[in-house]
């Protein structure tokens, strides 16, 4: 999975306009470094990033200058001080935790590291019914996940590269998730993926 190219466009043009050059910014989920790479070369100077992934991290470190701190996340609470980050980019990170806990843990999480009036920029995908490809997926898996550590399943299927499980949102829940942070937009698109099925995707 560590040379696999991620697709999902990050919107810099809507993002300068809330987040200014000398923000100190946190990308969660910063795989091998795409985002913080434009970033650094749209002029942004306080840039930082966390992965789970070993090798993805070595990746960014190889490709990013010194000055971008990235490193790998062992623990749940990240390792910033109480109201110390001006933003934080969530790019497809939901659609890869599936339990409604593990995701209000989190949200949990960057509310204590954002400072007051702080921005969280989510990019990530919804349930598209009306792609039979993806309703095919939901419904197949629709009662598979069925257990105590999952509170939440339609939606949830496995990925054909990798077999890794993907989580697709329901809006309603998503506004949920962040309605403690004051939402300046809510912007639907389309993405078709190499299967040729088309994912909902969402920015706000």
């Amino acid at each position: 999975a560590h040379t696999a190219p991620f697709t999902t466009r990050f919107q810099i043009e809507a993002f300068s306009k809330f987040v200014p050059k000398g923000a100190k910014i946190l990308d969660y989920g910063c795989g091998y470094g795409r985002t913080l790479n434009e970033l650094h070369e749209a002029g942004y100077t306080s840039l930082c990033g966390v992965d789970f992934s070993g090798e993805m991290i070595n990746r960014a470190k190889a490709a990013l200058p010194p000055a971008v701190d990235v490193q790998v996340k062992k623990v749940r609470k990240l390792p910033f001080d109480n109201s110390s980050v001006d933003c934080v980019i969530l790019l497809d990170v939901l659609c890869c935790i599936i339990p409604n806990f593990e995701q209000l843990r989190l949200i949990d999480e960057l509310k204590r590291i954002l400072k007051p009036g702080g921005i969280v920029y989510v990019g990530d995908m919804l349930i598209n019914e009306e792609d039979e490809t993806q309703l095919t997926r939901y419904n197949a898996y629709k009662d598979a996940f069925k257990n105590e550590d999952f509170d939440y399943d339609y939606g949830v299927f496995e990925s054909e590269a990798g077999g890794l499980l993907c989580r697709h949102h329901d809006p309603a829940w998503i506004r949920q998730l962040f309605g403690d942070f004051h939402r300046e937009d809510f912007d639907e698109g389309r993405r078709t993926e190499q299967d040729a099925s088309v994912t909902k995707t969402f920015f706000m």
